[in-house]
Formats: C-alpha cells, structure tokens, sequence
C-alpha cells in the first residue's frame, strides 16, 4: 500500500447539514449517565472504502450522499445541535441530582451547530490505500486456507476524516463545536470513501451502524428513484427504525425512581452498590495525580468535570478506586498496528479446540459452558499477545522474565442494550456500554501442555467474565455509576503492558453497508477508527467471506515482530501471507 499521502488529499467544499425538516421548538435532553461514562473515551469513528460503483461517481453517488443526509438528519436531530454541560439546575428534579460532568444534548436553537460535511478528492486509486479485505485469494489458495496479515501502521486514516475538531475531542473541548463530521472522497480510479467521526455519548459502534444504514437507505432511494416519492422516501427498501432517543430509560431500569423532595438525594441503595463493585471492573481513578507515573496531558483533560478544590464531603465524596499503571505503558515504545484475517475453518478449529479443553475439565454432571467464536479468539490473541510481552528468554527486556508473574488483564467492552431486563432495541440511541476483565498470569498463559489447555481456560474466564453481566447486575452498574460525584472519573480500562482492551463489531455487517443500490458495490474495506496504542484489539467480520474474522493489534513493535513469528499464530498450521 502506498503511505506517503502526502498533497494527494485536496479538500472540495465544507458546509453544515441540518435536518431536511427544521425543528418546531428547541429541545433539550439529559443523557443517560452509562453516556456520560465515555465521554472520556475516543471518538467513535470509522472510513467505509468502496470501489467505483457502475453510476458514475461525480454524477451520482457524492450529491446522492450530501442530499440524503439531510433527510436521515430528520431522525437524528440530536446529532445537529450541540453537546454543553447540564447546570445544577437541570437536575434538580433528578433521581440523582449532581450535574458535574453530566452532558445535555440540546438542538433546536439558533446555535445548532449542524453536521459538519467535507467532500475531498484523493489523487490514487483506492487500491492504493487500502487492501481488499472481501477477497477470497486472501484467505485460501491452492495449499488450502491461509491466515492474512495486513500491516496498516501506515495507513493515512486522518486524510478520510475531517480535520474539524467535534465536541468531547477531550473533555475540555464541547460548547460551539459539532457533535457530528463526515468525509465524502472520490479516489482517481471512481471508488469513493465515507468516514464518520462523533462524540462517543451519542452513539457506540451499533448506534453508528444504525445511523449509517438508514443514511444509506435513503442514498440508495436518491440513485435510483426505485419508488421513492418526491421526498426520496425509499418506499421500496426497508428501512431500519427511527432511533429510540430515551436516555431516561436506562436510568428507570436501574431503579432510579426521581425524589419526591426536589433537589434532594436519597440515601443510595447500599446493596446496589455492593453488587456492582464486585463486578469484574476496573476503578482507574484519573483524578489520582499522586500515581506514580501520572502525565501531565491528563491532568488538564481530568480538571474539566472536576469539583471545585473547596468542595469535599457529602455529595463530593469519592467512591473506592485505584491507582492506574501508568508506569507500565511506555507512551514513548513505537507501536505498529496489524490486521489478521483468519480464515472461517481457523475460526471453527479454535473453536472446536476451547470447546474439547473446557468439556475435559468440566466436572462430571454439569455443563460446559458455551464457548462462542468471538471467545476462542480473544483468548487466542491474547495469548499470543502476553507470550510476545513477556517472552521467557528476556527478549522484551532484561526483566521480562521477571514480571511473567504479575497479573495481566483483558478488558472487553460489552454493549448493554440486550442485557437490561427488559432488554433495548438495537435501534436505542446512545452508548450503552461497560468495560469488564478476566485476568491471569503470563506464566501460566503461556503454557502448551496439555495442548489447547490455556485457550480452553482463558475462553471459559471470558464466558464467565461475561456471565456475570446479569440485569440485575447491570441495573446496579448504572445505579452506583448515578452517585458518583462525576462519571468521568474512573476508567474500567487501560493500556501499555498489562492491559490489552478488545472491542467487536461482529455481527454487525458493517461490509454491507450500501449507499448504491443496483450497481453499487459492498465496502472493500472497513476500518473502526482507534488509536494506535499498545493493547488495542478490534474484531469484525467480513461479510461474504463464509465466516472469516478480521483481528486488528495494536502492539509494540518489538512485541509485534515476537508475536508474527510465533508459530501458534498460525491455527493448524496454515501458511502466512503478510503484506
């Protein structure tokens, strides 16, 4: 792939969009505080890259795009206003009434900030830039089937997202900016890419794909006039539902029942707390600058949902937390970033070989627990990733071996929507999210006898890990998150050595995301748009590869190099195609 981008991106026009129907009175809704949660976290974001469609691009597809964003903006007006913080007196009526840190969407108003919408065009073909994660000749050739590893260190993902900076880029960074960015490129050779980048409280990787998909059906409606009526309404598609934009309800599944006394706080439910702070979550505290190691970048981002220095006790009580390992990310390691597209049969033999690891070591008389492919994966990649750490000849550092014993975490992020009792729509807007853990020891990782016994026991501790995400239990999450003094104070993640944090789209058929119709083509590639810092794993699958899983890591570079040449890399024994 071509990495110097340099000049090749030529912005065309910039505008705001706003809903095709304005707004009849301004608006202003309290998000939920599991939204409030991550407003600390990156920028959910991601680059959809297509090849030339059989319409003409410049004639078509581009003012297709623009004219049908501002009719899916109808059922999005929340992402055309703005994000500001709520003042005390817009909780008072609240379940809990703390408004530090606490985000209010507001539209409707003179000072709607609009989406922001780039069109640019790149001189190189898409080929250029990006692999065709959709092609079987990755994956099988005339041997049998091959794993694929793409590095995209390199990738220019910047030049396919717009440079404006949105609200909740930091914590500082909200009043008068949009919520909302998205990119429109043409390549030289027709093919096109749609990137999209917005504050993480409005929408979590389902909540994206949601929005995309109904944008992409009124797309479809504009190209081809396919019995659409005079407002481009695809009468002849199906459309995905409006979103549900009810952050209320999440705080009415978490028993938190408004007080009858306004502007007062009932004492919390001591139980609720209980039960949610044994849950198998992290109590990073982000406002510990006594922690060994802390940076100063994070102080200044910490400060702005902060109390004031004279405030302390009642109300401004801090719950129990801990100190994060800031010594153990080494900021300043070059990380390199990999994609490994593992063929369905590895994805089915991993599988297979947890499945007869956890049966052997069932006792008799109960049952196994069910061993997912996303499980057998993320314990297969962690492994690996923990033997390239903490290799036993001290090729990580003269002390590697020395730390082989200390605990090392896998953090998952698990969407919430299907484990509320009553369970939410997919369609339910927002970012209903958590991070929990399973650990172990590098040590006992790393371990090859009895064969397949580490990814049996580390794919159970993840069934269980997950297990315990009960309704009940994530009820009581979101109770005890509504009495901190602010829900951006702890991080239920990390990075650097002793972390590495997983994500996953699958499931979502983000390849399938069409903007043409007739004559249009699924994406070539699709990139989750994250930083590149040590521990990050995305997984997705790839649509119309019969079940193929395509593994990004984000690793430092020496650990990266150890984990390419471990032979248990390749499920089977399959070959290696690197690119």
């Amino acid at each position: 792939m071509d990495s110097d981008s340099r000049s090749k991106i030529r912005v065309v026009s910039t505008q705001r969009v706003f809903p095709q129907e304005p707004s009849s009175a301004p608006t202003a809704t309290r998000l939920s505080i599991i939204d409030n949660t991550v407003a600390r976290f990156a920028l959910t974001a991601a680059i959809w890259f297509y090849d030339k469609p059989n319409a003409p691009l410049r004639e078509h597809v581009l003012p297709a795009l623009q004219q049908s964003l501002a009719r899916t903006l109808n059922d999005y007006r929340h992402f055309t206003g703005q994000l500001r913080w709520a003042a005390a007196d817009e909780v008072r009526h609240t379940a809990v009434p703390r408004h530090l840190g606490r985000l209010v969407a507001e539209h409707g108003t003179p000072d709607d900030q609009g989406v922001e919408l780039v069109t640019a065009e790149y001189d190189a073909d898409v080929a250029d830039v990006v692999i065709d994660r959709r092609d079987p000749a990755q994956i099988s050739s005339r041997g049998g089937d091959r794993l694929h590893v793409w590095d995209a260190t390199d990738l220019p993902q910047n030049d396919f997202l717009p440079a404006a900076k949105v609200a909740l880029s930091s914590l500082g960074t909200i009043g008068g900016l949009p919520s909302v960015a998205i990119q429109l490129t043409a390549f030289r050779c027709g093919g096109f890419a749609v990137g999209v980048k917005m504050a993480h409280p409005l929408a979590d990787a389902i909540g994206l794909i949601w929005f995309m998909r109904s944008w992409a059906a009124f797309s479809r409606a504009v190209i081809l006039r396919c019995g659409a009526d005079e407002q481009g309404e695809p009468s002849s598609f199906s459309l995905p539902p409006p979103p549900l934009f009810d952050p209320d309800r999440i705080d009415a599944l978490a028993g938190l029942a408004a007080p009858t006394e306004t502007g007062t706080e009932a004492i919390p439910d001591q139980h609720k707390i209980a039960t949610a702070r044994a849950l198998p979550m992290h109590r990073h505290d982000w406002w510990d600058f006594s922690a060994p190691g802390y940076p100063g970048w994070a102080r200044a981002s910490s400060e702005a949902t902060m109390p004031p220095p004279s405030a302390t006790g009642g109300a401004f009580a801090l719950s129990p937390s801990q100190q994060p390992p800031w010594p153990s990310w080494d900021m300043a390691a070059p990380v390199t970033r990999v994609q490994i597209l593992f063929p369905a049969s590895a994805v089915a033999l991993l599988k297979a070989t947890a499945e007869k690891a956890v049966q052997a070591k069932t006792v008799a008389g109960t049952t196994p627990p069910r061993i997912s492919r996303l499980d057998a994966m993320l314990a297969h990649i962690w492994i690996l990733i923990n033997k390239a750490r903490y290799p036993s000849s001290g090729l990580g550092g003269q002390d590697s071996s020395d730390r082989r014993d200390e605990e090392v975490y896998l953090d998952m992020t698990l969407g919430l929507r299907s484990r509320f009792s009553p369970p939410l729509p997919d369609s339910f807007a927002g970012s209903p999210l958590l991070i929990a853990h399973t650990k172990q020891t590098p040590s006992r990782l790393a371990r090859s006898s009895p064969p397949g016994a580490a990814l049996g026991e580390v794919a159970a501790s993840i069934r269980e890990t997950i297990g315990k995400f009960t309704p009940e239990a994530v009820a009581a999450h979101v109770y005890d998150a509504a009495h901190e003094v602010s829900p951006q104070r702890l991080w239920q993640a990390f990075v650097g050595r002793r972390h590495t944090l997983a994500t996953s789209w699958q499931g979502l058929e983000a390849y399938s995301l069409d903007f043409c119709g007739e004559g249009g083509v699924a994406a070539r590639n699709v990139q989750a748009i994250m930083p590149n810092m040590d521990g990050l794993v995305h997984v997705i699958d790839v649509d119309g590869t019969g079940g193929a899983l395509d593994v990004s890591v984000c690793l430092e570079k020496g650990a990266m190099q150890r984990l390419l040449e471990d032979p248990e890399l390749r499920v089977g024994g399959v070959d290696v195609k690197m690119v």
